[in-house]
């Protein structure tokens, strides 16, 4: 296959759609298994979030030139338009006919009889490319979710306590790509010993904005990085450390944290209460379970208790004595 970045984050899209998979894991998995280069991983991992960030914008404009609705369409055909329309819109140095040729050629793998539908779609978009930056639409919260790509519950629940001109920067800020956050962990090592190592070995660094937090600049494979095999650390955003940290678990507390994989949270609490207590972690997916068992054994961390169970349903016999919920 030549095309393995696209193929990749096309797949993952797909994957998305149909089995609700991490785009995070599913990138990681994908990049060993189809041993991707550094520059095929930076231009999969775009695609994928960046199609993702700009989802509702793309579906919207995708809707104007299909006379089906996107519900209907075959999930791997939509996912070669919404690349393409992304590679075309909002990628810098990417030719039109390459996105249009790539996600014809990408479709013909599974749905080859959607393949003149892919085609005519991407190139009568590009035929009318003023469409996607004028939207017509009178409902103001309706342009707004469209033109930033956020949902209409959103812009409804935020304009009632931030004008507008706020709420657009707000949108603007969210559609911009992360750094890459890692969370220290503190059972294993301080910030300045982690951050020291790092340098040492010519790794681009710098200090986040929370006390256990780092940036990591230009890294290639992360899961293969020493540092992370070791357990020194977890790949997290500083939005979510966020949570654990009002939370502010003691050692010895018990807490039930009721939608926890892969695991990022609990695990960040465990290291609060110094791995003593008990977390309770609950999912509704086995192989989602066993991703937090995974993290907790690479971090060294055994006070978190995972467990199949589904936080939306009553379960008569469970019987736990919480110091707190989360």
């Amino acid at each position: 296959m030549e095309d393995k970045a696209r193929y990749v984050a096309l797949k993952i899209l797909s994957e998305i759609d149909e089995k609700k998979v991490f785009s995070n894991i599913r990138l990681n998995q994908y990049f060993k298994k189809y041993n991707l280069s550094s520059l095929d991983r930076a231009f999969a991992t775009e695609i994928v979030y960046g199609t993702l960030r700009w989802k509702l914008k793309i579906d919207y404009l995708i809707q104007k030139f299909s006379k089906k609705d996107l519900k209907d369409l075959n999930v791997w055909a939509l996912n070669c338009i919404r690349i393409g329309v992304y590679q075309i819109f909002l990628m810098d140095k990417v030719p039109e006919f390459a996105a249009v040729n790539q996600s014809v050629v990408l479709c013909k793998l599974k749905a080859p009889r959607l393949s003149g539908f892919v085609n005519g779609i991407l190139r009568n978009i590009i035929r009318n490319k003023q469409e996607f930056d004028i939207i017509n639409e009178k409902d103001k919260t309706k342009y707004l979710s469209i033109k930033y790509s956020h949902p209409k519950w959103f812009i409804d629940y935020f304009i009632k306590y931030f004008d507008e001109n706020f709420l657009i920067h707000l949108m603007d800020a969210n559609n911009q790509a992360p750094e890459l956050t890692v969370r220290v962990n503190t059972l294993k090592s301080s910030k300045e010993n982690l951050k020291a190592k790092l340098i040492s070995r010519g790794i681009k660094v710098k200090d986040g904005q929370l006390k256990e937090s780092l940036i990591i600049e230009e890294v290639g494979q992360i899961e293969k990085m020493q540092e992370f095999l070791d357990g020194l650390f977890y790949v997290q955003d500083q939005s979510s450390m966020m949570a654990s940290i009002i939370l502010n678990p003691k050692p010895g507390e018990k807490v039930i944290d009721l939608c926890a994989a892969p695991g990022g949270k609990a695990t960040h609490m465990a290291e609060l209460m110094e791995n003593t207590g008990e977390i309770i972690a609950f999912d509704v997916h086995e192989h989602k379970i066993n991703l937090i068992n995974e993290n907790s054994k690479r971090l060294g961390i055994d006070i978190i208790k995972p467990m199949l169970k589904d936080a939306t349903v009553f379960i008569k016999n469970l019987k736990i004595t919480l110091t707190r919920s989360f």
